[in-house]
């Protein structure tokens, strides 16, 4: 009996699995480049290498930011949909994992960190990406690559975000192209990437529409916040003065 509900079990994980491999991935933001500089550095360290925007201060680096068209509910004017939202875009990832050069091709796994992009008008969080084992490709003496990560069922992508929430994180992936690489793709193999600068450009995707939920604004939050206390006086002065007006009655 045991073994019969062990291998139930099996082909029930198994059915999940296949389920939600078949479902596409939802896409419901894309970033672009949108300035006459750079957008991402990687700088070869000789023990590590790392990943930094252009300019490495929070407000160095400006992309262009935009939600689908098809976002799941309404965002607030100068975010929603179709308008494009300027944003200030900041990385910090680090690798020790050596790179692997071929004769015509780049790899350099194991890239772990987090990107985020903030909107001008308001400083509130659009959307910040915490991942592990990015790996940056292209092929050798090119001016493009890609640099990417995704995840199944593990947590090796993450997004927050002032306007959504994401659960469960599954399904979670980016395609950031890498645009103007200069200098060109190269380096050593057992070593890193010869350090290059790029501009960036692609999708971020999660597995299901339905996993985009909304978040309350900052704004509302405050005022939720400030609500609640006045809602308490007032109460506590309501019933004061019910009482004091009984006890008059009574007298």
């Amino acid at each position: 009996m045991r073994t019969i509900r062990f291998v139930g079990a099996l082909l029930g994980v198994g059915l999940l699995l296949g389920a939600q491999k078949a479902e596409a991935a939802y896409t419901f933001a894309t970033v672009g480049h949108s300035s006459s500089q750079a957008d991402l550095s990687y700088v070869n360290g000789g023990a590590s290498a790392s990943l930094v925007n252009d300019g490495g201060t929070a407000t160095s680096t400006i992309v262009s930011f935009n939600f689908s068209n098809d976002f799941p509910f309404a965002l607030p004017p100068g975010v929603a949909p179709p308008q494009t939202a300027n944003a200030y875009f900041t990385i910090n990832a680090t690798t020790t994992t050596p790179a692997v050069v071929t004769a015509t091709n780049v790899i350099q796994d194991g890239i772990t960190g987090s990107m985020e992009f903030r909107n001008i008008a308001d400083g509130s969080l659009l959307l910040r990406v915490t991942f592990t084992d990015a790996e940056i490709t292209g092929r050798v003496s090119s001016p493009t690559g890609s640099f990417t990560d995704a995840q199944f069922l593990t947590s090796n992508v993450v997004f927050t975000s002032d306007y959504f929430a994401v659960s469960p994180q599954v399904g979670n992936s980016f395609a950031i192209g890498l645009d103007n690489v200069t200098p060109v793709f190269g380096g050593t193999s057992g070593s890193f990437l010869t350090s290059f600068t790029a501009n960036i450009g692609g999708p971020f995707s999660t597995g299901s529409r339905d996993f985009l939920t909304p978040t309350p604004a900052p704004q509302s939050l405050v005022l939720l916040l400030t609500a609640i206390p006045a809602l308490g006086i007032g109460g506590y002065f309501y019933r004061r003065r019910l009482t004091v007006d009984s006890a008059a009655l009574a007298d």
